[in-house]
């Protein structure tokens, strides 16, 4: 009888040896799959957030897509294209917007349609897609100011507008987004 209390007491401890490398093993893979992880796939979860820009820059909005390197917002009727360089933190919020110069209304959860694409197109690629409708834009700059006009163009490391004053390039490592709408 003794050695049936031995034998079961060490398939216990292997059992109970082998439960602790399993949840070890599982938090040691769940920490990688973290440490890969850029703002495209955090803010990716379909939730509203709330996010501040360099510059003091902030917006409320819902995720909608991500490329390599940025993100697009929807707040209100304007959409936000930051990329990840000018993000500086994000919180989850689904009670107000907020837009360039006004307050913002509330919305409720983002669309289910919303698309992350982890090797899609980089920052100054979506910008060049977008120049082809020539949209007026407002870049906000790291700066706290902004530059508006109609978009023309996207070169190799700027952007061309055409506002009132006339052309106005802008450098694209400076912008912290591009709201359009």
């Amino acid at each position: 009888m003794r050695f049936d209390d031995l034998m079961a007491d060490l398939a216990g401890e292997m059992a109970s040896s082998e439960d602790r490398a399993l949840w070890d093993e599982a938090g040691e893979l769940a920490r990688a799959e973290r440490a890969g992880q850029d703002w495209g796939a955090l803010l990716g979860t379909g939730a509203a957030w709330r996010v501040r820009l360099v510059g003091g820059h902030g917006c409320s909005g819902e995720f909608r897509a991500a490329g390599a390197d940025w993100v697009l917002l929807r707040s209100g009727a304007a959409e936000w294209y930051v990329p990840f360089a000018a993000l500086r933190t994000a919180t989850r919020d689904a009670v107000t917007s907020w837009a360039p110069g006004q307050g913002g209304a509330a919305h409720g959860a983002a669309d289910p349609g919303a698309v992350r694409c982890a090797r899609g197109p980089r920052f100054r690629a979506a910008l060049r897609l977008l120049s082809r409708h020539r949209p007026e834009v407002e870049l906000l700059l790291e700066t706290g100011d902004a530059a508006a006009g109609r978009l023309l163009q996207v070169g190799g490391d700027h952007v061309e507008l055409h506002s009132d004053a006339g052309r106005v390039y802008v450098a694209l490592a400076g912008i912290g987004a591009a709201v359009v709408g």
